[in-house]
């Protein structure tokens, strides 16, 4: 269990030095004080025992750590949505 623990502690270590640090207002994200947070491992809310990374992953992003590229894909497709939804509504 240490073992997972510690392995946990580095994945999430990597994972948070690699977010999307601060947007631009323009992004129209809010994005919530970023690692004010401690990087402690049970702040990781997953329902098995042993999580897969991306488990982890999608809850640090529920939580509001967001990976660039993730962050970006996501941004897109609600931009299409809104778009579909323009000019369905004319």
């Amino acid at each position: 269990m240490k073992y997972l623990k510690d392995s946990m502690k580095w994945l999430y270590s990597k994972v948070t030095d690699f977010v999307l640090q601060e947007t631009t207002e323009e992004d129209n994200y809010d994005f919530t004080s970023y690692i004010n947070r401690s990087n402690d491992v049970n702040k990781i809310n997953t329902t098995s025992e042993s999580p897969s990374a991306q488990e982890i992953l999608n809850d640090l992003f529920n939580q509001g750590y967001y990976c660039r590229d993730e962050f970006l894909e996501r941004k897109r497709k609600e931009e299409l949505k809104n778009e579909s939804k323009e000019s369905s509504s004319h």
